[in-house]
């Protein structure tokens, strides 16, 4: 088993690396059978606790990082969390700040159960702002089902962001760790260390990226690269499920406190960006991330078929809920060359149009089916590494020149935060509010204007401005976390997403309008 620091891991950790997944639960904790509701009750609560002041009054208790493992099982209206500090204050107005007359929220049943876990000496380096101390930014590259290619896309991303930035890579996948296989070449010798100081674990470095996973700290992983022969695949798998270092065995909660453990306690230094490869689905480690770090944004992997795109829309849905933008759609294996010079689609045309013009993200790149792509993954070397002119590397490129766009672009003072619009049937006007980080405004646009400036779903429809009725106007408007708002039509069109962003220059347009 590889040296890691002892001190800085917690007992979650400690019993994952023995393969004792069971003895860091002290008792069966509340499940939610939706992980949507969890998240925004979750959310709910988090906000409500950072009224809660530390002693110095400088932070609240949740930007502090004093409030841990916070879960809540929206169908027993159960809240637990830990607090970092034994305090009888903090832990009471913690308490009346929650079961408060007027805030206790509708969900909550009864008080909430509240541990104490002090921080050990090891406790992480996360920073006021939720983020990760030395990490600029965080990008999760995730995808609502398996076997999209999703670990293989944050892999190449990764290293075409390394090209002009420090990046590391977090491989969040504890069922099926991919960073082994995919980063560490053949005969490459390596070694997970503590610090000096013994507090944090010290990331291993490929092509330039410091990566971290589980399959690097489990037991019986070696500190060299052994890539896969594929004439001998079966007998390296059964070797390694004999050795301990096949899937592991443990329950949500411990893995969701094991990732956050990996993320916080590794000494990442100074980043750029830190990419995280998410596990498929949108579960508990989703939601758990996307509290406890400050994710800049995600880059979601589909695949042409019908059914990934579905999948993309839910987690498009639950990034909204954690407040985490969508900045990059990447749909892979949307095509191959033949031999014949003709490009063909085996999975159909594909959904990345809808994407781009019913929600208007603008970072959206198609990848093809490649032989060596795959040989690439196997023998550790990531493709845009080995083939740094193709025209794969440069699509590359370009996604991870808009993931920097889009994360620039979202952390100025005018980005939108969170906006709301309604309709005012009186007026016959649609009301648009937007809150920014240097202030708010408020815009008053007629239905029928905001449609023929907003053509996006109209010109997919083959529909012509001069053929919208007059009195056309919203049936309903709901808002779609603080990205977008989907309105449905008095003309029946009920199909119509409208990035805030779009609506702002919209409105903005038509009062300039003379």
């Amino acid at each position: 088993m590889l040296a890691v620091p002892s001190s800085g891991f917690s007992t979650a950790l400690q019993a994952a690396a023995q393969q004792n997944p069971l003895a860091a639960l002290s008792g069966r904790r509340g499940l939610a059978s939706s992980p949507r509701d969890a998240a925004a009750f979750e959310d709910e609560a988090l906000e409500l606790l950072r009224a809660v002041k530390v002693e110095d009054g400088d932070q609240d208790v949740v930007t502090a990082g004093m409030v841990r493992d916070l879960r809540v099982d929206p169908e027993s209206g159960i809240l637990r969390f830990s607090l970092t500090t034994n305090s009888n204050e903090v832990r009471a107005a913690c308490e009346n700040r929650l079961m408060g007359e007027q805030e206790r929220p509708a969900w909550l049943r009864r008080a909430p159960v509240i541990t104490v876990r002090p921080n050990s000496r090891g406790s992480a380096r996360v920073s006021s702002g939720r983020g990760i101390e030395g990490v600029k930014r965080i990008v999760a590259v995730s995808s609502g089902k398996g076997g999209v290619g999703k670990s293989t896309v944050a892999v190449n991303l990764a290293f075409a962001l390394s090209e002009n930035h420090a990046v590391g890579l977090l491989d969040a996948d504890v069922y099926g760790p991919s960073l082994p296989t995919m980063m560490v070449e053949p005969g490459a010798e390596w070694a997970v260390r503590q610090t000096p100081d013994g507090r944090l674990m010290e990331p291993v470095q490929f092509h330039g990226i410091k990566c971290m996973s589980y399959g690097f700290v489990a037991p019986g992983t070696g500190g060299r690269g052994r890539g896969v022969d594929p004439k001998n695949a079966f007998a390296q798998l059964a070797a390694s499920a004999r050795s301990g270092t096949g899937a592991a065995a443990m329950r949500g909660p411990m893995v969701s406190n094991v990732i956050t453990q990996l993320a916080t306690q590794t000494d990442w230094g100074d980043l750029d960006v830190l990419v995280i490869d998410m596990p498929p689905g949108t579960g508990d480690i989703h939601i758990t991330l996307g509290q406890q770090l400050k994710i800049d944004g995600t880059v979601i992997v589909t695949t042409p078929q019908l059914l990934s795109f579905v999948d993309v829309i839910k987690g498009l849905e639950l990034y909204q809920k954690l407040d985490v933008p969508t900045i990059g759609v990447v749909e892979n294996m949307a095509y191959f060359d033949g031999d014949d010079g003709k490009r063909y689609m085996p999975f159909g045309p594909g959904h990345r149009d809808e994407l781009v013009a019913g929600l208007g993200i603008q970072n959206a790149v198609t990848l093809p089916i490649l032989a060596n792509a795959s040989a690439c993954a196997d023998s550790g070397t990531p493709f845009t590494r080995a083939h740094l002119d193709s025209e794969v590397a440069q699509t590359y490129r370009k996604l991870a020149e808009g993931v920097m766009a889009e994360i620039t672009a979202r952390s100025q003072p005018d980005a939108i935060k969170s906006s709301t619009l309604k309709y005012n049937a009186d007026n016959n006007m649609i009301v648009a509010r937007f809150i920014m980080s240097n202030g708010a405004a408020e815009y008053r646009i007629p239905p029928l204007e905001l449609r023929r400036r907003l053509r996006r779903v109209d010109d997919m429809l083959g529909k012509d401005a001069k053929d919208l009725d007059e009195n056309l106007h919203p049936v309903s408007i709901e808002n779609m976390g603080n990205y977008a708002a989907s309105i449905v039509w008095s003309d029946g069109h009920d199909a119509s997403i409208y990035p805030f962003q779009d609506v702002r220059e919209a409105c903005k347009e038509f009062e300039q309008t003379p």
